[in-house]
């Protein structure tokens, strides 16, 4: 499991920075890191 969280933190820290961008002119754009995190929060329930 230790592993897991591991390769998860890495692949956030290398990838991250394109799923985070800004799409200013779509209001209702969901960006794919905030999806991630509300899986994470849902599963953690």
């Amino acid at each position: 499991m230790n592993n897991l969280i591991q390769a998860t933190i890495l692949m956030l820290w290398q990838e991250a920075p394109e799923y985070a961008e800004v799409k200013e002119e779509a209001e209702e754009y969901v960006l794919p890191l905030d999806l991630l995190f509300r899986s994470i929060e849902r599963a953690a329930l």
